[in-house]
């Protein structure tokens, strides 16, 4: 490894190429993180060769590049390991002031800058040999878009908007666009020779007063070694983003055709980026549903529990651990997961997978994630796929219901996906498993326990909004008959109480009620049989109205299934809340069953199988 201080004119003078690996990130830097500074610095040089300050050395980072292999008469060519940002990022500003020039008719200093953003290649077979930045694959489209407009106006053209325009799109035209706002500002009110010279003191800054340190790799060097240590010198790396290059490097170094490679099965996470790089919550903080996938796809590979904050070190030491299968195969195998868990999205509304992940989401339990993966992307068959989501559905409801634990739940999963790695991928393996969770922690809550919770627990004091809401709306669509419109719930609905939580305004309490009868009217108030689903408008009206009141805003207003039940109800009280409990629970009951291994293999005319240990 060599190490040297260059200029950017002896970086950019020389006949070269920085190609950077179509497997790195994609452009990323923004203005007010990294134009903006990058400006300040080139400008304040500037600005001292003009008033004759004392002219100082600007240091712009770091770059490491990796000499590679050239046929005779080709463009030397390195390959950027690290740096690529800001190469990038200079090429674009150097081509926005040539651009800027030629158009104030300064043909020296346009010759000038275009030496510096241009590689003079006499031979029109590899037109691509002329940039002297080639950026990774996704980028290249925009960049040569750039490089090759001659004016911003021309560029704007490119991408149908107007030049003044925020926006063109794209990060590589806009930081164009950026550097050429920037530069033209800094000359405004110079004409004539004032102007030449002001452009000799913006070249000669730029030139020789901005300094890269450039370290140059050996032949026993580790490339892939030295981007991760190196990859916060800039804008930091998120783990999907060292998983790729981690993966494509190794693929490179086993003679795979890595751009075919990257084009089948990288390509669409760099495409779809509004989904991919979407930031997802997870517990107290952010991640990329990229870096999320890749945690769930870890787990299900290793069966054991990965941490988010040690991602890609969890995911080099899988894969390079006694791992002798070829990489590109680990990327065709990652790609096929991916397009799994993509899928999670875009099931057909009503299916029984979209109401899963409908109720999965409202349950926030993530830690399920990995087996679903699985599960979805080779099932026995359809029927068996949707019993094994019915049973892990009743299993994650019945607890949350009864207000268990979740904390562990990702070693229970992780158990999970190893029972069933170690007999067979099926419903009835699962609920084998999930039969055997004994004790608070792990337990598949009985009928009785169910039952207890949902008629007699203050659900809407101990659960949450969202999976209470959820339960309603479970019940809501099994009370719908052959008779009944399919209604899709598309709004979200809140939570109304029917005896309201302030009662003694309108619903006053016999007059030989006992202290004992107002503490039973506060604890029932809470529970499944007193709550409804109503508008977000409808609810501030009803408020605290009293029954006949609300009863009839209700009848009106609401065409769910579960409020035209209160047509025939003259009363509400304490004894009405408990029928309509009762009532709401057969129903839950239907939705999540829990069946024992007996009646499952009666059913099926096989043996019960022996449980597995906790």
């Amino acid at each position: 490894m060599h190490a040297e201080d260059r200029t950017l004119g002896v970086v950019f003078e020389t006949t070269v190429r920085f190609l950077v690996p179509l497997f790195q990130r994609p452009y990323v830097w923004k203005q007010n993180d990294n134009w903006e500074p990058l400006w300040e610095s080139i400008r304040t040089a500037a600005d001292r060769r003009l008033t004759g300050s004392t002219v100082r050395p600007h240091f712009l980072g770091a770059i490491v590049l990796e000499q590679l292999k050239t046929e005779t008469g080709e463009v030397d060519a390195r390959q950027v390991i690290d740096g690529q940002q800001r190469l990038t990022t200079l090429q674009l500003m150097i081509a926005a002031i040539r651009d800027i020039c030629a158009v104030k008719g300064s043909a020296d200093y346009q010759e000038a800058f275009k030496r510096l953003s241009e590689n003079y290649v006499p031979s029109k077979k590899n037109l691509e040999s002329t940039f002297k930045v080639w950026p990774t694959n996704v980028d290249r489209e925009h960049f040569g878009q750039a490089m090759t407009a001659r004016s911003l106006d021309a560029l704007a053209g490119q991408y149908g908007v107007k030049a003044n325009a925020r926006d063109y799109g794209h990060l590589i035209p806009n930081c164009y666009k950026y550097f050429h706002d920037q530069v033209l500002e800094w000359l405004d009110g110079v004409e004539g020779d004032a102007l030449n010279d002001r452009l000799d003191l913006l070249f000669n800054a730029i030139r020789q007063d901005l300094v890269l340190v450039v370290v140059d790799l050996g032949s026993d060097d580790d490339p892939q070694l030295i981007f991760e240590t190196l990859n916060a010198l800039g804008t930091p790396l998120q783990p999907a983003d060292l998983v790729k290059n981690f993966l494509f490097h190794w693929a490179q170094r086993q003679g795979a055709d890595t751009p075919v490679l990257y084009e089948q099965m990288w390509r669409p996470f760099d495409d779809n980026v509004s989904y991919w790089r979407e930031e997802i919550r997870q517990g107290r903080l952010k991640w990329h549903r990229i870096d999320l996938f890749l945690a769930h796809y870890l787990t299900l590979l290793r069966k054991d529990v990965v941490s988010m904050t040690h991602l890609f070190g969890e995911f080099r030491e899988y894969f390079t651990d006694g791992n002798e299968t070829a990489a590109e195969e680990h990327i065709r195998q990652l790609r096929s997961y991916a397009d799994v868990y993509h899928g999670f999205d875009q099931y057909p509304e009503g299916s029984r997978e979209a109401l899963f992940f409908q109720r999965l989401e409202a349950l926030d339990t993530n830690m399920a994630i990995p087996v679903l993966l699985e599960v979805l992307r080779k099932p026995d068959s359809e029927e068996d796929k949707n019993l094994f989501l019915d049973y892990l559905e009743s299993y994650l409801v019945r607890r949350a219901v009864c207000c268990l634990t979740y904390k562990n739940y990702n070693r229970i999963f992780v158990d999970m996906i190893k029972h069933l790695a170690s007999t067979r991928l099926s419903s009835s393996e699962l609920l084998t498993f999930l039969l055997a969770r004994k004790g608070d922690s792990a337990e598949w809550p009985t009928d009785d326990q169910f039952r207890k919770a949902f008629c007699e627990y203050e659900i809407y004091k101990w659960m949450k909004q969202a999976r209470t809401r959820m339960v309603l709306e479970a019940i809501e669509r099994a009370m719908r008959d052959g008779k009944s419109e399919k209604i899709a719930i598309r709004e979200k609905l809140t939570i109304e109480h029917i005896m309201p939580q302030e009662w003694r305004l309108n619903w006053p309490m016999p007059d030989d009620a006992t202290p004992e009868d107002e503490a039973k009217r506060n604890e029932t108030l809470h529970r499944f049989g007193n709550l409804t689903l109503v508008t977000g408008k409808l609810n501030p009206s009803l408020s605290n109205a009293a029954w006949a009141e609300k009863k009839a805003a209700i009848m009106e207003h609401s065409a769910l299934a579960m409020n035209r039940k209160f047509q025939d109800a003259t009363r509400w009280n304490e004894t009405t809340i408990a029928d309509r409990g009762e009532k709401m629970f057969d129903l839950a009951l239907k939705i999540w069953p829990r069946p024992s291994i007996e009646n499952v293999a009666n059913a099926q005319g096989e043996t019960p199988t022996t449980e597995v240990s906790t």
